[in-house]
């Protein structure tokens, strides 16, 4: 999916561990639940993308753009995002273990 357009897609609670998302137009999708551990996303524009409750652990975002990015709940666990602009970013990121999304929503 290298530089592919994702603009809207729902991808909540897919299995995109290592996935190749390097510089894909994603704005205003849904990864939530999703897990996206190890996922390459540099580069990607994220901008209104919904990552609530997702597994970004080793996930790789540098120079992603990150604008108004919802990421409640999600886990960033050794992910990079050096240089991701990522403000204003709706974050509560209070949860870091990793987790795997497998059900859903409860």
């Amino acid at each position: 999916m290298d530089r592919a357009d994702l603009r809207g897609a729902d991808f909540t609670g897919t299995q995109l561990q290592r996935a190749n998302l390097i510089g894909v137009i994603s704005q205003e999708a849904r990864f939530d639940w999703a897990d996206l551990s190890g996922a390459r996303l540099s580069g990607a524009n994220l901008d209104s993308a919904s990552l609530q409750n997702a597994c970004l652990a080793k996930a790789d975002m540098e120079f992603a753009l990150m604008a108004k990015v919802r990421l409640q709940g999600a886990c960033l666990r050794e992910a990079s995002s050096r240089n991701a602009p990522t403000e204003p970013c709706t974050a509560e990121i209070g949860v870091v273990e990793p987790r795997v999304a497998k059900s859903g929503p409860t």
